[in-house]
C-alpha cells in the first residue's frame, strides 16, 4: 500500500481479469493488502481520467490522443512507483508519452508486449523510436 501502483492495458477484459488474478492471490496468500490497493485501468479509461481530473475537455473521439497531447504540454500530480502496462503492442507511439508523465524519478515500468498479435495500424513503432531504454525480457507461455 505505501507504493501507488497502476496496471494498464488495452481492453476492458483483461483489466477484469488483472482485477480477479489479483484479488485471487491475495485471497489464497493471506496478504494484508487489498485489490482496491491497485488501479487497474484500460489506456482509454486512464485518459479520460487524466483529462477530467485536469478540466480538459475533448472534442472528437481521441481521447488517448488528447491525454497524450496535454501530459506532453503539462505537469501532472497523478504518479506512481509502479507501473505495469500489458499488451503495449496495441499502442500508439504518442500514447507513452502518458505512461512516462506517470513515472516518479524512482519508478519501476514493466511493458508486456506480444509482437505477434500487433494487427491494428499506426502502431509500428519501435522502442527506440519511444526514447524508452528498455530492457527486454523474453519468456514464453
Amino acid at each position: 500500500p505505501h507504493k501507488k501502483i497502476i496496471l494498464i492495458t488495452y481492453v476492458r477484459v483483461l483489466a477484469e481479469e488483472m482485477r480477479q488474478m489479483i484479488k485471487n492471490i491475495i485471497e489464497a496468500r493471506d496478504l494484508n493488502i487489498s485489490v482496491d490497493d491497485f488501479e487497474i485501468d484500460t489506456i482509454h479509461s486512464l485518459a479520460s481520467k487524466l483529462l477530467k481530473e485536469n478540466s480538459v475537455k475533448v472534442t472528437g473521439c481521441d481521447i488517448v490522443g488528447a491525454a497524450a497531447q496535454y501530459v506532453m504540454n503539462n505537469k501532472i500530480s497523478r504518479k506512481y512507483g509502479v507501473i505495469l502496462c500489458d499488451e503495449v503492442q496495441d499502442f500508439k507511439k504518442e500514447w507513452f508519452g502518458i505512461i512516462s508523465a506517470l513515472e516518479k524519478p524512482d519508478s519501476i515500468t514493466i511493458f508486456g508486449v506480444d509482437e505477434t498479435q500487433r494487427i491494428y495500424e499506426g502502431r509500428e513503432w519501435r522502442w527506440k523510436d519511444l526514447g524508452i531504454d528498455a530492457r527486454v525480457v523474453w519468456f514464453m507461455c
